[in-house]
């Protein structure tokens, strides 16, 4: 008689996994903020957290606050944690971030100098406008203007546009993206050209 070969065994030598491997329950809230899509944000939003869902909120805050979202009851409002822990979470962050210039160090601060920049523009264009219906002398609207033009030349610079080649466009088109009321462009190009004529003739 032949040899027997041995019975197979019933199941795979497959070992359990190990206890020590942490599970989070985490969702997706990319309909409430769409900065979060495709983060995982624990379900859970009250202390204690486990070292895993202390990262992932680190994360999500982070992630938050790169976006410019700063205010902790905003960030409260999207994520269900609560005012306070998002505090403690945003200085932590801002202490790893000290010790650290990392890719989202430096998109969050260049987005922040953007936002800066535009709060600027915005302010000036409704200084412009009162000053225009109030008839107030033409080099104080200049100033804004100036001031509107450097705001701009700082956000193409942080945008990486301050080298790209200009290309024509119309001037509806130009006044459309921008917000301004068609006809803006041709004050504002000789309010600019009247100052500098001005100070070439005093120098």
């Amino acid at each position: 008689m032949g040899n027997v070969l041995p019975p197979l065994p019933l199941h795979d030598n497959i070992e359990p996994p190990s206890e020590n491997i942490e599970y989070v329950d985490s969702r997706d809230l990319s309909q409430v903020s769409h900065h979060l899509r495709g983060i995982d944000v624990p379900v859970n939003t009250r202390k204690p957290f486990t070292p895993l869902e202390r990262e992932m909120w680190l994360n999500v805050v982070e992630v938050l606050l790169a976006k410019g979202i700063e205010s902790s009851g905003q960030v409260a409002g999207i994520t269900g944690l609560n005012a306070t822990q998002v505090n403690f979470f945003q200085k932590e962050i801002l202490k790893r971030w000290e010790t650290g210039i990392t890719p989202t160090t430096i998109n969050y601060r260049r987005e922040k100098l953007y936002y800066e920049a535009d709060k600027v523009k915005d302010a000036c264009w409704r200084l412009f406008e009162k000053a225009e219906k109030t008839g107030k002398d033409y080099k104080e609207t200049v100033i804004y203007l100036k001031m509107i033009i450097d705001a701009g030349a700082r956000q193409a610079k942080l945008c990486g546009l301050d080298n790209a080649e200009p290309t024509l466009i119309k001037q509806e088109t130009t006044t459309q993206n921008i917000n301004i009321p068609v006809g803006s462009l041709d004050k504002i190009g000789k309010l600019l050209a009247q100052e500098l004529s001005e100070q070439k003739n005093d120098s």
